[in-house]
């Protein structure tokens, strides 16, 4: 399953479940890592 990690949000969703909240979701796959850190 793909996971997307929004960078502005801190929230992680799947592909399908992305809330609108989040429209900057980046497509991570090799990334499963959710450590609760921002990205930036």
């Amino acid at each position: 399953m793909t996971t997307y990690t929004c960078s502005y949000c801190n929230q992680s969703v799947d592909e399908y479940s992305k809330p609108s909240t989040c429209p900057n979701c980046e497509k991570s796959g090799t990334m499963s890592e959710d450590e609760g850190g921002l990205i930036g």
